[in-house]
């Protein structure tokens, strides 16, 4: 399958010359945040993205493998003084199974106008962890966070215990889709095969 971008886009992506710009929005429950490397704010798509120093572009790495997709974000120099800062406080949310969708931007590389998207993929958050550094001069260390993210519905929810709501289910799969809605009994049915006397 072709995906046919704009004729800017295009134009950049056959020259190799653009400058390509990462944004990364969480949906956590309850609120939505978004970051980019730049050094102020940016509005993309009616969404403002906050800047952050620390958004590794190097940590967007992608695995496509047989089964699931996964791709890994890394955020270093957390925590940070800055109270509104979601990322570094990520445990104090329900960020387990959040959506997290990261998308490509290009821009020009003379005007730093942007030309257009060329990627969003959606993920949901499956891990979060973290790695110090040894000890520093002054005393200090850094702690690096590495976001781990897997494409929705992803398989390893079996080995949770969790399982989709009715409507988790249907935005998978259809609007009008019923799986889940005697989940709860249909252990204590009775079913009964072939010829029945009555």
């Amino acid at each position: 399958m072709s995906i046919a971008f704009a004729p800017e886009v295009q134009a950049a992506l056959d020259s190799g010359r653009y400058v390509p710009v990462h944004l990364v929005r969480f949906d956590i429950p309850g609120f939505s945040v978004g970051y980019w490397r730049g050094a102020r704010d940016f509005t993309w798509n009616g969404f403002t993205y906050k800047p952050s120093r620390y958004l590794d572009d190097s940590g967007l790495s992608e695995i496509i493998g047989v089964d699931i997709t996964e791709r890994s974000l890394t955020f270093s120099d957390v925590p940070t003084d800055d109270n509104d800062d979601v990322i570094a406080k990520i445990e104090t949310y329900q960020y387990l199974n959040a959506p997290v969708i990261v998308a490509k931007l290009i821009g020009d590389v003379e005007t730093d106008e942007i030309l257009g998207l060329v990627e969003s993929s959606r993920y949901e958050i499956s891990e979060v962890r973290y790695q110090k550094s040894p000890v520093g001069e002054d005393g200090a260390r850094t702690v690096t966070m590495q976001i781990e993210l897997e494409i929705p519905g992803r398989v390893i929810r079996d080995s949770v215990g969790g399982k989709y709501s009715a409507k988790e289910h249907q935005a998978h799969n259809d609007a009008t889709d019923t799986f889940f809605d005697y989940s709860a009994v249909n252990g204590a049915w009775l079913v009964e095969f072939g010829q029945v006397v009555r």
